[in-house]
């Protein structure tokens, strides 16, 4: 991670704080579950900010903990190169009725970017306001809350991997089995999260999902001490929010024995994971070799809850639990 300097940014990491569409917002309790949602975001000049639902749990975890990641990304499914982002890891602040007050005229500037920036959401807001749940109706105080977030340092990422999320419905399991990418927060010692996108294997028997991650990585780090894990997955329409869809899950994570080589891989488990990665994504062993590289720890997340989304529409259930034993560190 490095410093967050605004005259020392590279200029992708600027252009991503600009011009960037969507962003993953990630969060934490003080029990240390972490929590990561898609957001619409605006950058000022100096800080990030985004209007959610007072209903949140992002507002809750904030209220109990202002720790928090933001990343911002760019992804292209046919070239790996094309692919890049920015995790940013800092602060945040939710404004109340005072900080309205006292920040007038910077809160009127991030309205107007936020006009600009996503003009057709702000027609749709307009248009089904009498539809739209209390959550979603744009009434300050009443039912939104503008969110500032403050960048303390970030580090910049290159080849993100790709996603070709070009289907899926609320069925969760389906969901899962169709999408190629995630985002997965983990929480450090300190509270503070940790957003990173990754590629997955869901394993419809077992109620598991897989992942592969350097021994080295900060993930990996965090889930030696805090098993807990959320990811999500979704689809996002630029023009029109009632068209966005997802899933977020929450469970354990297991880390299993780390593989030194390609050929312990592909011994693991018989193979199974290796092939279902290798099926799902074409230039898998690619990305292994040259992006990864080894020894890699195939992580299995056990997930306890999940949340559908379509548009204003909300699902969330339990699955049965599947108790995971993490190894003696």
């Amino acid at each position: 991670m490095q410093p967050f300097s605004l005259e020392r940014l590279p200029e992708k990491v600027l252009w991503l704080l600009e011009e960037g569409f969507f962003a993953y917002f990630g969060t934490a309790d003080l029990k240390g579950s972490p929590h990561v949602t898609p957001v619409t975001f605006v950058f000022d000049g100096e800080s990030i900010f985004t209007v959610t639902s007072k209903f949140s749990r992002k507002i809750r975890n904030l209220r109990e903990n202002p720790k928090a990641a933001v990343l911002i990304d760019v992804r292209d499914p046919e070239n790996l190169q094309n692919n890049w982002a920015v995790l940013l890891r800092g602060e945040a602040k939710i404004y109340g009725v005072k900080d309205f007050l006292a920040e007038f005229r910077r809160i009127v500037k991030v309205n107007r970017l936020i006009r600009g920036k996503y003009p057709k959401y702000f027609e749709y807001y307009m248009r089904e306001w009498k539809r739209l749940p209390k959550a979603w109706k744009p009434c300050l105080f009443r039912s939104r809350l503008i969110v500032r977030f403050d960048p303390k340092e970030y580090v910049y990422m290159r080849e993100t991997m790709p996603t070709r999320l070009d289907g899926g419905t609320l069925n969760f399991q389906g969901f899962l089995r169709e999408s190629s990418f995630a985002y997965l927060c983990t929480v450090e010692k300190d509270g503070m999260p940790h957003v990173v996108p990754i590629f997955f294997h869901y394993d419809e028997g077992e109620g598991s999902l897989w992942t592969l991650s350097p021994a080295r990585s900060r993930k990996i780090a965090n889930l030696k001490v805090n098993r807990k894990a959320c990811l999500t997955i979704d689809v996002r329409d630029p023009v029109n929010p009632a068209n966005n869809r997802g899933v977020m899950v929450r469970g354990e994570a297991f880390l299993h024995e780390a593989c030194s080589s390609l050929e312990k891989l592909k011994r693991f488990m018989g193979g199974q994971i290796y092939r279902s990665f290798q099926e799902k994504y074409p230039f898998f062993e690619e990305w292994l070799c040259r992006t990864l590289g080894f020894p890699l720890v195939p992580v299995e997340i056990a997930v306890e809850k999940a949340v559908c989304w379509r548009g204003t529409f909300f699902q969330a259930f339990k699955l049965p639990r599947k108790t995971l034993t993490m190894p003696p560190a």
